[in-house]
């Protein structure tokens, strides 16, 4: 157990460090911190510049999950309902984002999006985006179908149920922690990209990565650490509503 608590701290502490440097007194990136402060929180609510990519990162993340639990239930639901022989190759198709480098699927996302016009916009964003968290959703959803007694459906249909009624009364409420820490894990993954971000974005559509990114480059200054730390708690936040509700939760209440 001690061997496991390290391996854990040595993972977590890079990451955790940036909370209390966000809270030095001085203008300096300097761990521990020099006193305690809240002014690097103040400058970030006080820039137009931070509290922008802010509401961008918002949007985006939102948008993202709206579309990534849309399809990524839909195609779902159709692998695992489909006995086609081809349905191995199409799952490895749509979890392929999992194991392909960022930097590829950046490139050739920005190549597309380019002929498209969709570069530098909002919509981009989104559905750029969505291609890293639509895998998120197919795993998450696809867990929770394994979980779901197979002879529910077609008792719903024996009482005279149809399929669009069985799947709105039966099928998505027994679906529902599935699709909820998919959704989750796709606003995480929208809220923290970076990679994709850097290729599509405009100077009218930056996200927070993005703008830590450029901060980065041309100077250390420590509100970028409060920006981190602010990061780093929302996806803590949704790693623990994911977890709370993860798939096959529910269903294993209800048997019990």
């Amino acid at each position: 157990m001690l061997f496991v608590s390290l391996i854990v701290v040595f993972l977590i502490f890079p990451v955790l460090v940036i909370i209390p440097v966000s809270f030095n007194e001085i203008s300096d990136l300097r761990f521990p911190p020099v006193g305690l402060s809240l002014r690097w929180y103040r400058a970030f609510i006080g820039d137009d510049v931070w509290l922008a990519a802010f509401a961008t990162s918002l949007k985006v993340a939102i948008g993202t999950v709206f579309v990534s639990a849309s399809l990524g239930t839909t195609a779902a639901l159709a692998m695992f309902n489909s006995r086609s022989r081809i349905i191995g190759m199409a799952r490895m198709y749509l979890l392929s984002p999992l194991v392909t480098p960022v930097i590829v699927l950046a490139i050739g996302i920005f190549m597309v999006f380019s002929q498209w016009r969709i570069a530098g916009t909002m919509i981009g964003l989104v559905l750029a985006h969505s291609v890293l968290a639509i895998p998120m959703v197919i795993v998450t959803v696809t867990t929770s179908l394994h979980t779901i007694p197979p002879n529910l459906a077609t008792a719903a249909s024996g009482l005279g149920a149809n399929p669009l009624r069985t799947f709105f009364r039966v099928t998505l409420p027994l679906l529902k922690s599935g699709v909820f820490a998919g959704a989750v894990f796709a606003f995480i993954t929208s809220w923290d990209e970076a990679v994709i971000s850097l290729f599509l974005s405009s100077p009218e559509q930056r996200t927070l990565p993005v703008v830590i990114w450029s901060g980065l480059r041309t100077g250390l200054d420590p509100t970028i650490a409060a920006v981190g730390s602010i990061l780093i708690l929302t996806t803590a936040i949704g790693l623990i509503l994911a977890y709370v509700f993860r798939p096959g939760r529910d269903n294993k209440n209800s048997q019990v």
